[in-house]
């Protein structure tokens, strides 16, 4: 059925994606895709770890700024080694960002939405509301600026308590950031226009060391 063959290929491209990251420790471990003979079921199997989800630390308040560096730090790094493989996660969300118990590394995972610039293009349909989402990723843009928006979208819900929609995101920065290289860089990637936001999430990983003196 569709239904069936969208599960395979959505599975199909959780692996690929993890496969290609296999030396990123901030990406989810890809060890086999399995199915029942007949392709009614299929499963993607990830290295298991113990670990939570990072929304069970949103509870509506600010985190730490040291902890909101070290978790932006993890997702940003991997987020630039999908983009140095030509691929876009496009659905960044805290549900799909895992903390690992033993050392509380972040790992993203649900990667079956991701975008492979070097495939086909393709539109999917199976987009569910997400506040993290840049704006311009369900209608077909596929660009690295939509990870580079929402990794903006969620480094703002850590460090505020609260994922307000534009222009409110950018007047809560401001707020709860001085002015620096941090904040600057986090309103620009708030931009409903792609093309108002960094080029780079390098952008905002080189000024994410500022969160160590925000706390002092």
């Amino acid at each position: 059925s569709a239904a069936r063959l969208q599960c395979r290929d959505a599975l199909s491209r959780h692996a690929v994606v993890s496969r290609r990251l296999r030396t990123c420790p901030q990406v989810t471990y890809n060890l086999t895709m399995t199915a029942l003979r007949d392709g009614s079921l299929w499963t993607a199997v990830d290295r298991w770890f113990d670990a939570t989800l990072l929304s069970t630390e949103l509870n509506g308040a600010p985190l730490p700024a040291t902890r909101v560096r070290r978790v932006m730090s993890d997702v940003t790094a991997g987020i630039a080694a999908m983009h140095a493989e030509q691929i876009i996660l496009r659905e960044l969300h805290p549900d799909h960002i895992l903390v690992r118990q033993q050392d509380q590394q972040c790992v993203l995972t649900d990667l079956e939405l991701a975008k492979l610039l070097d495939a086909e293009a393709t539109v999917s349909s199976r987009w569910q509301p997400n506040p993290y989402r840049a704006p311009e990723v369900a209608g077909g843009e596929c660009r690295f600026q939509a990870d580079i928006f929402s990794c903006a979208r969620l480094c703002t819900h850590l460090l505020t308590g609260v994922a307000d929609e534009y222009p409110a995101d950018r007047e809560a920065v401001k707020r709860h950031l001085p002015k620096s290289d941090l904040c600057t860089a986090l309103v620009s990637a708030l931009s409903p226009n792609w093309k108002k936001r960094p080029k780079s999430i390098t952008t905002i990983q080189d000024a994410l060391a500022e969160l160590g003196h925000v706390d002092e």
